[in-house]
């Protein structure tokens, strides 16, 4: 019965997949059951009008990321007529004749294990999910972009596919997806798993959730909870209104810190994160990021050089402050507009901004991103960025007299630009200062912030103070978290602290508390213990392993705060307006 199952299925898609299609389609099968230690076998099939010797090639990068894919030589291994094919500078030489009209590859996992599952990446766990990140597993043919994909998925009955790409179910264990080009097809990533599922409707606009994972802390209902309030203030705001967003989360718990890497869609938001992450206001303000990007920059207003994005030898214009800087200060303004965060809340997530910025050249790093350089000073663009779209704020609230912000200026903006009539590079800053009645916006030297200042023209004075407060410790000198890989665990060394001294030891690890292996939520037992609760502790001295019991002790210690206080600034109109008061 098996035999007769699968030998209909392959019948299905050979009649669909070569079915009524134009000589330009690249046609694709993709059996998830044929995923093993190679990775997942891919099947393509050329445009029949391609014939002669042809490069299959992989992108270097994809819009969005702003640094260097995976080697798709360690990636990909790639044969045609029983022969291996080898990878030169992300490239295969393949034949196509009417012969040789076919080749297939493995294409493994992207995931580096020392990183954990990023939204990027192509991950793969049989029978139960699959993440297909398409510039990991898909390519074009010499340069050409614009031909369109069929691909065809032979999957286990029970598995569902999420992806806003165009869907049609042949069977039980057979969907067929088509985009309309490459650029359209890397930004539809498609997830197959049991998912949980949620979906709700602000105006006309349909948002969907799906949750997989292999230990999902959120249930899709939860995310929806905290997602409807911001979304529908930003809606409040943008005139372009999705018919279909999708919200598409990953969990998965691993030994490495936890973490969350989300990248942004037209249509979709892939969101990975670790299992132990657990501040949800940092979960939904990544979530609201990456649909600003959707609704404003860079996926629906964008200079030319990124809308015509070169997938081989990818250049990025001076904007990377507007595309990053803007969209994290509007993600934390969107939080406090629905009241999510305080006005105190708002102020400590500018501060820690601040904190992590430096002076950068934002024409000149953005234009170099792609440099070891600009990699180094990438996340300023989300620090110093969004203090400087805050001052930018401002400036257009105190122009305006209160009539307009930053959002404003977005919307005008979205209006006249779109994917299909990008903004020109050379002359945007002109544009954006036109709209936003700035009289001159300089992002062609090192900017410099005063946010004491900012935060004084907010009508808040800023404090930091010490205090004293009681805490459990073990007097560890040093604390270092050891990922062993070798034993897939989390590991815990002291240095200096009651331990060592009471087993004579200048370094202790420690690998299990009562029992229980140290993962990321039982470790603050050890690291920030809250009781002086008695422990069972696993340690290793050099070679040797033994238990012991353990107790922390109570001390008291001064530690720093930021305390917020108003000034008569407060009380202006243009701030109220801010504050929304």
């Amino acid at each position: 019965m098996k035999y007769i199952r699968l030998i209909i299925g392959l019948l299905l898609i050979t009649l669909n997949v070569f079915a009524n299609d134009y000589n330009d389609t690249i046609n694709v099968v993709i059996d998830l059951k044929q995923v093993d230690s190679l990775g997942l076998k891919v099947n393509v099939y050329p445009p029949t009008d391609l014939k002669g010797n042809i490069l299959y090639k992989f992108p270097k990068t994809i819009p969005g990321t702003y640094e260097s894919l995976n080697s798709h030589h360690s990636l990909i291994k790639l044969h045609q007529n029983d022969k291996e094919i080898p990878c030169i500078d992300n490239s295969f030489s393949i034949v196509c004749d009417s012969v040789s009209n076919s080749f297939s590859y493995f294409a493994k996992s992207s995931v580096n294990i020392r990183i954990g599952v990023s939204a990027e990446d192509t991950y793969y766990l049989k029978d139960s999910i699959y993440i297909l990140n398409w510039h990991y597993l898909l390519g074009f043919f010499q340069n050409d972009t614009d031909s369109p994909y069929k691909i065809s998925i032979i999957r286990n009955n029970r598995l569902f596919g999420t992806s806003s790409l165009d869907k049609e179910t042949l069977s039980d264990t057979i969907d067929i997806y088509t985009a309309s080009n490459y650029k359209d097809l890397i930004h539809n990533p498609l997830i197959y798993g049991i998912p949980d599922t949620a979906s709700f409707q602000i105006g006309e606009s349909n948002f969907n959730i799906s949750c997989i994972g292999s230990d999902t802390l959120l249930a899709a209902q939860k995310i929806k909870e905290l997602l409807i309030e911001p979304l529908n203030q930003l809606l409040k705001h943008s005139e372009y209104k999705h018919k279909d967003y999708t919200f598409i989360y990953f969990s998965k718990y691993s030994i490495i810190a936890p973490g969350l890497r989300a990248l942004e869609h037209p249509n979709s938001t892939l969101v990975c994160y670790h299992t132990a992450f657990r501040d949800n206001n940092i979960f939904i303000g990544v979530s609201i990021h990456e649909y600003i990007h959707a609704i404003y920059a860079p996926l629906r207003i964008r200079s030319e050089i990124i809308n015509d994005f070169n997938f081989i030898s990818p250049l990025c214009d001076e904007y990377l402050w507007f595309y990053e800087g803007v969209t994290e200060y509007l993600s934390i303004k969107t939080l406090l507009d629905s009241r999510i965060f305080t006005n105190e809340d708002f102020l400590n997530e500018i501060k820690l901004s601040d904190e992590y910025s430096k002076n950068i050249n934002f024409r000149k790093t953005s234009q170099n991103i792609y440099d070891k350089k600009g990699q180094k000073l990438f996340d300023n663009f989300y620090t110093t960025g969004s203090l400087f779209a805050l001052q930018l704020d401002l400036e257009i609230l105190q122009k305006s007299n209160g009539k307009q912000d930053l959002f404003d200026v977005m919307n005008e903006l979205q209006q006249k630009y779109s994917p299909d009539k990008p903004f020109n590079s050379n002359t945007f800053i002109d544009e954006f200062c036109a709209v936003s009645g700035i009289d001159n916006l300089n992002t062609d030297k090192k900017v410099k912030i005063d946010f004491s200042k900012i935060s004084n023209d907010l009508g808040y004075n800023m404090v930091t103070e010490k205090y004293d407060t009681l805490i459990y410790t073990y007097n560890a000198r040093k604390i270092y978290k050891i990922v062993n890989f070798k034993k897939n665990q989390l590991e815990i060394a002291f240095f200096g602290s009651n331990l060592n001294k009471e087993q004579n030891a200048r370094k202790i690890v420690i690998s299990e508390i009562n029992g229980e292996p140290i993962d990321w939520f039982n470790r603050v037992n050890l690291t920030m213990p809250s009781s002086d609760d008695e422990l069972e502790l696993l340690i290793t001295i050099g070679d040797k392993e033994m238990k012991i019991k353990a107790k922390p002790n109570l001390i008291s210690k001064k530690k720093k705060r930021t305390v917020w206080t108003m000034n008569d600034n407060y009380k202006t109109g243009i701030v109220k307006v801010f504050w929304n008061e």
